[in-house]
């Protein structure tokens, strides 16, 4: 140190402490910068960093509706409860925009005017109904039985078979002739002067007689049919009948 002491001088000394000074007076002013230190936008976004900016930083009321980009705020971007009436424009709002539940319902309105009669449509097909009936009694009467103890017309309105009952009580008389000596007759069912299949049924000559029959027609057209309760008496005609009373015909039309 005595080697240096004799050259140091005053502007040795103001020299090294303008050097400190200067470096420490840069130091400060770097942390010192603040908003009347900045001219009036002279700083953009690419001068921010982002991210750096809160919503502490920005004063109530500075930011509209021009300094946001459309579209870059979304439903989580709004508190719970901070909008009214007066920020949303009518009409920017759709059905979407709502949870269910939100909207309450509406009064229920006036019951419309009746609409017109459509047009009818095609014609269905023929339900599945079937009917079935089986003789194992004596064979069927002649083809020309004597007469009718009961009969009754009937309207079909469309194409099928017939499901036909009938019952009379009454007595028939047989001319004592033939291998039956009049004692034997049948009596059957008919529609439209045809035999019912399986509706025949044995009874005597001359005797009350209550006989309750049934049996399925073939296929019959839709109108008016007639059907009948006949008798015929075997290998002989009759000669008299009596009784013919608590007389019942009936039909039920079913599938072809």
């Amino acid at each position: 140190m005595r080697r240096f002491r004799p050259h140091l001088t005053y502007a040795n000394v103001v020299s090294t402490m303008c050097l400190f000074i200067l470096l420490g007076g840069t130091a400060w002013a770097a942390v010192t910068v603040t908003g009347k230190d900045v001219r009036n936008e002279s700083l953009t976004g690419r001068d921010i960093k982002n991210g750096s900016v809160k919503g502490r930083d920005i004063a109530n009321g500075d930011v509209t509706t021009s300094d946001i980009r459309k579209g870059t705020i979304n439903s989580s971007d709004v508190g719970f409860g901070s909008l009214n009436t007066g920020d949303i424009n009518d009409g920017s709002l759709l059905l979407r925009d709502f949870r269910e539940g939100e909207i309450p319902s509406g009064l229920k309105g006036d019951t419309g005017a009746t609409g017109a009669t459509g047009a009818t449509g095609a014609k269905g097909d023929v339900g599945p109904t079937q009917a079935f009936a089986e003789r194992t009694g004596p064979p069927a009467p002649t083809a020309t039985p004597e007469f009718s103890i009961t009969q009754t017309n009937i309207t079909t309105a469309t194409a099928g078979r017939l499901f036909v009952q009938g019952r009379s009580q009454f007595s028939v008389g047989c001319q004592a002739t033939g291998a039956h000596n009049g004692q034997t007759l049948h009596v059957a069912l008919y529609v439209d002067d045809v035999l019912v299949d399986a509706s025949v049924q044995q009874a005597r000559s001359s005797s009350n007689n209550d006989e309750s029959l049934f049996g399925v027609s073939g296929s019959v057209s839709p109108g008016v049919h007639t059907i009948a309760m006949k008798v015929d008496c075997l290998d002989s005609t009759a000669n008299g009948r009596s009784g013919n009373f608590n007389d019942r015909l009936g039909a039920i039309l079913v599938g072809t």
